[in-house]
């Protein structure tokens, strides 16, 4: 389900949905959202869910403001059809709500309604009565065996009806009708004379998706588990359909130069295939989109980190990056609450980028130091202007009370838990002020 569509930039007609851990936008390829666009900072600004569910964004306030209809914001919740601009593009809002994927449960087979059919049993029981009531004790047994005809003759209408359809039922489980089943087992190899990388994707029969990872290079190694829900599954086997994998013919083999290979099979409501394709420099179109389909769908469920989307090059300058600008903004921390919050993002973004490393660079040391020694300062004025906020409250200082929450405001990030504290306080203060 999207929230957002970009209507202006070199993006548009893109749609976007937010998770609820949020997404970060701006120009560095660090953020969730990159955007090709100049007169964005690199790191502009983020869109979020908040406890009560609605949606909100923010800006990093590095540069030019994000704006909400045309006003320039810090924060601002959203609603349907407003439009964000951030530098020359635009973000449409198309729907405010989370997305939530349930499981849907067991639905009670409803009783089915039988109508009831003359069968001229009426007529002759208003006739038998009547002359059970003129004919005596021998009419009334024919009336007795008439009933006992017309009851039995019911139940057999019902059996026979109950009986079709269990059978239709059970014909719509053989056939896969009732509950999709889908497992695979996907395997990627790239190798040449520098390098092995090894990719491993498995979905088992309870719904268990399995992805590992290995590097040769750089050593990094990534193993994650997680529980995938029926419905998700459903989703994904018609996905799988529509690829045309079963259409194949069978394996693809060629001659290119070093070790590349591709090895997939799915089972899907009792139906299996097999595929390799090995040194081929153009696998078919069907070989290409289901394997691209099931690496997104990995990238979607397992939450992967940055350091496995990019190359060893890519991660070090990304990180060198971010840790310029972090460190620019921690030596700025007085000048503004938000240099200080800033520096800590820019930091962790150094250590997510390289955060998989063995042996440890240079860089990912310094950017922990510095991010270590942030957070602790960030975490000292929470409580130093928290303390004076509460104090000046009790005396009704209320102009001192909201200049330390604004102050905290620019501090906690909005994914923080003590940042709904802060907010609900300045409310509270601001409506004494009116």
């Amino acid at each position: 389900m999207s929230h957002l569509i970009i209507e202006i930039g070199k993006e548009i007609g893109q749609e976007l949905t937010i998770p609820e851990t949020g997404m970060k936008f701006g120009r560095s390829p660090a953020n969730n959202i990159v955007l090709d666009d100049d007169a964005v900072m690199l790191f502009h600004g983020r869109f979020f869910f908040k406890s009560d569910g609605s949606l909100w964004v923010t800006d990093f306030g590095a540069g030019e403001k994000t704006r909400v209809g045309g006003e320039p914001i810090d924060e601002h919740q959203l609603k349907t059809g407003d439009l964000v601009s951030v530098g020359h593009t635009a973000f449409r809002v198309i729907n405010i709500h989370k997305d939530s994927v349930e499981e849907t449960p067991n639905q009670p087979v409803k009783a089915i309604e039988v109508e009831a059919i003359d069968l001229g049993f009426k007529h002759s029981k208003n006739k038998l009565e009547r002359a059970a009531e003129t004919k005596g004790p021998a009419s009334r047994l024919s009336h007795r065996l008439t009933l006992v005809a017309t009851a039995f003759l019911t139940l057999l209408v019902v059996f026979l009806v109950l009986f079709s359809i269990q059978k239709i039922m059970a014909g719509n489980a053989a056939n896969g009708t009732e509950k999709e089943y889908l497992t695979f087992k996907y395997e990627r190899v790239d190798g040449n004379d520098n390098n092995i990388f090894r990719y491993y994707l498995e979905l088992d029969l309870d719904g268990n998706l399995t992805l590992s990872m290995k590097d040769l290079d750089s050593k990094r190694k990534f193993d994650r588990t997680v529980k995938i829900s029926s419905n998700v599954i459903k989703k994904l086997s018609g996905q799988v359909e529509k690829t045309g994998f079963y259409a194949l013919e069978g394996d693809q083999i060629g001659k290119e130069p070093g070790y590349n290979l591709y090895d997939l099979v799915v089972q899907r409501n009792g139906l299996m295939k097999h595929v390799k394709v090995h040194n081929v420099n153009k696998p078919s179109d069907a070989s290409q989109k289901i394997t691209a389909l099931l690496e997104e769908f990995a990238r979607s469920q397992l939450d992967i980190p940055l350091s496995w989307t990019r190359s060893t090059e890519e991660l070090f300058e990304l990180a060198k990056s971010a840790f310029d600008v972090g460190q620019k903004k921690w030596e700025a921390r007085e000048v503004r609450s938000a240099n200080l919050a800033e520096a800590i993002v820019n930091f962790q973004e150094t250590v997510k980028c390289l955060v998989d490393f063995e042996p440890k660079p240079e860089l990912y040391l310094q950017a922990e130091k510095l991010l270590e020694e942030s957070e602790a300062l960030r975490d000292k004025r929470y409580e130093d202007y928290m303390f004076a906020a509460d104090r000046a409250i009790r005396l009704k200082q209320w102009n001192e009370a909201r200049k330390s929450l604004r102050y905290l405001q620019d501090l906690i990030p909005t994914d923080d838990k003590r940042y709904d504290e802060i907010r609900r306080k300045l409310i509270g203060v601001e409506e004494r002020l009116r």
